[in-house]
């Protein structure tokens, strides 16, 4: 311990102490599934309009 050092944060408890993790945000997933989609239906297309041209 430094000479200099009081103790004054050593009682400081970090905001989330004593609570359980709350699992994956299942709306988030949702929304990334969502972009996925979107992403997979463009490059889709696109692909589709190179066989046409």
């Amino acid at each position: 311990m430094e000479d200099d050092y009081d103790g004054y944060y050593d009682d400081v408890l970090s905001a989330d102490e004593g609570r359980f993790s709350e699992g994956m945000d299942k709306n988030l997933i949702k929304k990334v599934i969502v972009i996925i989609g979107v992403v997979l239906l463009i490059v889709a297309l696109c692909v589709g309009m190179m066989y046409v041209l």
